[in-house]
């Protein structure tokens, strides 16, 4: 009989052959083809409203805090959209605590337009939109403030109290 096969020398090779070949095809499938996907689905989140796309902060040092004896008081706050999308026209809210932690108050404010991304926009949120019950701010006294958008994202910031 004259029987041909392969020797197990060949058969070792090609088996190593198999195995490098197999960790190339995952190392490019984890590298590109992966990544690609990530980036089309946080695309898709972005758009769709559900994730960083709605982003704020309140730039530095431009949270006021003010108590006049007539009108009340009043918080002010300059905030930038760091998201991609603009910030849509809603409800605004800003939660005023003291050093203690005690609440001082809570204003509502509804947007009357759209905010623009890496635009500085003013909100006020004056006596007329306390939710809770307010306490006077008192004059150098630092708060802390933090906003919160209508889309649910907020920045936090503190401010010192002063009286007009």
């Amino acid at each position: 009989m004259n029987k041909k096969g392969i020797t197990p020398v060949i058969a070792i090779v090609l088996l190593l052959m198999m195995t490098v070949s197999s960790a190339a095809a995952a190392y490019y499938w984890m590298t590109t083809i992966q990544s690609n996907l990530q980036q089309q689905a946080q695309g898709a989140i972005s758009s769709a409203g559900l994730g960083g796309g709605y982003g704020i902060s309140v730039l530095s040092g431009s949270t006021s805090c003010l108590y006049n004896g007539t009108t009340g008081t009043q918080v002010d706050a300059y905030l930038s959209v760091t998201g991609s999308n603009q910030m849509p026209i809603g409800d605004w809210y800003a939660f005023v605590v003291d050093s203690t932690g005690a609440s001082v108050g809570t204003w509502s404010k509804t947007s009357q337009a759209a905010l623009s991304s890496g635009v500085a926009t003013k909100v006020e949120f004056t006596n007329v939109s306390i939710v809770t019950a307010s306490y006077n701010l008192t004059k150098a006294t630092v708060y802390t403030v933090t906003v919160n958008s209508p889309k649910g994202t907020s920045a936090t910031t503190s401010c010192t109290g002063s009286t007009i």
